[in-house]
């Protein structure tokens, strides 16, 4: 999903940040994933202006360290030992 905000965001196709965020948005609420869940809602609420695209990279660089550090605890989770699964 990082992959369709950054390309929506390079475009500036705002609907389409929109949309990806939103989506985002709704599957880290329903994994519990609040952190993430809140920095999509943030993207997702970005003005489709030009001046709002760099507030919209920080926003999605935020999201992106909060998808890592969900990553990393999820496979902790799994693997009982903190290493990832290859």
């Amino acid at each position: 999903i990082t992959g369709k905000l950054h390309q929506a965001l390079k475009g500036k196709n705002f609907d389409e940040l929109r949309r990806h965020a939103h989506y985002l948005k709704g599957s880290a609420a329903m994994i519990g994933a609040e952190r993430v869940s809140r920095q999509a809602a943030l993207l997702e609420k970005v003005p489709g202006e030009n001046q709002e695209a760099e507030e919209a990279h920080r926003l999605l660089e935020q999201v992106e360290i909060q998808l890592s550090q969900l990553q990393t605890i999820l496979l902790e989770k799994i693997t009982g030992n903190g290493y990832y699964i290859t």
